[in-house]
Formats: C-alpha cells, structure tokens, sequence
C-alpha cells in the first residue's frame, strides 16, 4: 500500500509478544492440572494415565502392549502413575494388560506404595486382590503400610494391617525364590508363620531360596526369636547352612544374644536327637542282619 512503511522483523516480533505469553499461559495452566509427578520422560501411555484418559489409555494399550511396562528417568511404570493419582478403573486396565504389581522404581517403591503413601483405598483393595506384595519395603525399609501411617491414611493403615496375613497366604514365589513363608519370617508375621507351617512338612519347611536361605535363616537374621521357635518346632533344621556356608546362630551373630543362644540350644537339641535316631537306625540294621 502506498506510503506504508515495511514492519522491521523487530516490530513483528514485539507485536507478537502478548499473543506468545498468553499461549505460554495457557500452556502452563494445562501443565498445572497433570500432577507433579509428571515428567518429559514419561511415555505417552504415562501422560494419559496421569490425565485420566481411561479411553487412550486403552488404544494406547491396544496398539502397543509393552508400553504397559515402559519406566520414566525415575524407574516409575504407568501403573505407579495411576496409583499415585488414585485412577483405579485405570490400575485394572493397565493390570488386565499386563502390568506387573510387584515393578519397583528407582526407589524401590512398588504401586502398592504409591497408593498406600496417596490414601486410595480402591487401588490399595485391587493391588491386594491382584497378588501385590504386602511385604516388599522400599529402599528406606518402609512397608505400604508405614507410608499410609505417616500420611494418617487411618482406613488404608487398618486395612493393610488387617489383611497382612490373608496377603502373606496369597503370595506366590519371587524371582529370588524367597516363598510365602520366607516373607512371614521376614516381618516377623508369627501368627502367619504359624498358619503357613502347619500346613508345610518337612523338607518344605527348609525350602532355600537362590541364596540357600530357609525361612529359618531370614528369621535368625532379623532376630525374631518366637518365629524361630515355631520354625524348630515344626521340624525347621537349625543345621542347614546358606551358600556362603552360614548357618542359622552364624546369622544371628552378637546382635541378636536371645536368639543365637536359643539356636545353640536348638542345634544341640536336633543333633542329639539326630545322633539317638542313627544309632537307632543302626542298631536296627545290625539286628536284622544278625537274624538273616
């Protein structure tokens, strides 16, 4: 147009300006809805699920299946974003594709942590009801239940105390081939420990795990002497020694005083019967042979 002067690049830009900060705004507000724990490094299966986008969250699972298992930079799979953010409909769907209960992040949390630390009972109740690992302690020794406890989640807390036994009887075997009664030992779950060996004869009851270590091992380790008790008494071998060639007082060690004494005692208790018992077996060998 006649007589118009040209517009510098610099003006442009400048008359831009409002236009880019109210974008940069709206952008922020968008952000400001996901919740903290999203990160750039989050799949765009994780970015759903934060928003709660049950219906992407299912073509994303259809399209691609293993994103079920895909981590952020913090070791997080989109079924601990879920629980974070309390989206049980989605936790079923991501367990339905696939998603493993038990994942631990970076921090050795798993779901059941982060929905315990939130307080959603929903996904506490369905991690449960999927064979999710009451027992499993993040990196700083927490149970799920000591996070619901300090966040003051007092119905979460009640249920996950509540139900530690029922949990423990329905884990099955680790990759670690640490059973049922390995976990019970552990926490020191007597009252399970108890259920689960009435039902365990011996040998079973002296079950290793990779590292060669009963559940009588773990207990002698972590010094829980009524656990012990009812171990030996079930028919427990004080005896059997770990892979590194540790038995069970060598576990004990000075920390635990009650309970190596009271292992020196069982051990000699099991070798004098063992001893009575060759002798007996021998004696009854050499009679028989006699009467041939």
């Amino acid at each position: 147009m006649p007589g118009t002067v040209a517009e510098s690049p610099r003006s442009f830009v400048m008359s831009t300006l409002p236009t880019m900060a109210l974008r940069k705004m709206h952008a922020l507000r968008e952000l400001k809805k996901l919740p903290v724990t999203f990160e750039p490094s989050c799949t765009p299966l994780h970015a759903v699920v934060l928003r709660g986008q049950v219906d992407r969250v299912v073509r994303y699972l259809a399209a691609t299946p293993a994103l079920v298992h895909a981590i952020d930079k913090d070791g997080n799979t989109p079924l601990h974003h879920a629980c974070v953010t309390g989206h049980h409909v989605i936790a079923r769907r991501l367990i339905d594709g696939g998603a493993h209960v038990n994942a631990r992040n970076k921090s050795g949390s798993t779901p059941l942590h982060k929905a315990a630390l939130g307080g959603h009972m929903d996904c506490v109740a369905l991690l449960i009801e999927s064979h999710a690992n009451v027992l499993l302690t993040n990196e700083k020794g927490q149970f799920a239940a000591d996070l619901a406890g300090w966040r003051m989640h007092t119905q979460v807390t009640r249920f996950l105390r509540d139900h530690d036994q029922t949990a423990i009887l329905c884990i099955l075997p680790d990759e670690n081939g640490n059973t049922r009664l390995h976990y019970a030992c552990a926490c020191n779950k007597l009252n399970a420990v108890v259920a689960i060996a009435r039902d365990t004869a011996p040998p079973d009851i002296d079950v290793p795990n990779k590292d060669g270590f009963t559940p009588l091992h773990v207990a002698a380790q972590r010094g829980h002497y009524d656990v012990i008790e009812a171990l030996v008494a079930r028919g427990a071998n004080p005896c059997v020694v770990t892979a590194r060639g540790e038995c069970a007082v060598d576990l004990a060690g000075s920390q635990h005083l009650r309970v190596r004494n009271s292992l020196l005692r069982l051990e000699r208790t099991y070798l004098a019967n063992y001893d009575c018992h060759e002798v007996h077996r021998q004696t009854t060998k050499t009679n028989h042979a006699w009467k041939m």
